[in-house]
């Protein structure tokens, strides 16, 4: 069985801890200058920006108040007010019908106006 090794083990068969010295009379080179190489680029990243924010629509944006299903379960009360929101909600919806109807309007009127003076 081979027995442990051991530092005096390797002292004795001449083995030394310190490096070698060149001997007599022969040259020392001085150690090896490397070239300094800038540090390598940061890995890439693999998170995806977010997109960017949509731009803002070219005209004021109205929040029109969309009201929810009907709850399964609500007392008479309960049922009164919804009632009455999706009636208030309705009139909105015949508003807003209203004003792009008038608005299509004057737009025909200077359009044939337009055409008028073009003639």
């Amino acid at each position: 069985m081979a027995m442990p090794w051991s530092w005096d083990k390797a002292r004795r068969r001449g083995w030394q801890e310190e490096p070698e010295q060149p001997p007599p009379g022969y040259p020392v080179q001085p150690p090896t200058q490397y070239p300094q190489y800038p540090p390598p680029p940061p890995m890439p990243s693999y998170h995806v920006p977010p997109p960017p924010p949509p731009p803002p629509p070219p005209y004021p944006m109205t929040v029109i108040p969309i009201p929810p299903p009907v709850p399964p379960m609500l007392d008479e009360s309960a049922l009164e007010m919804y009632k009455k929101a999706l009636e208030d909600f309705m009139r909105l919806l015949d508003s807003i019908k209203n004003y792009i109807e008038n608005q299509l309007t004057l737009i025909e009127d200077r359009l044939k106006e337009i055409k008028r003076k073009q003639q």
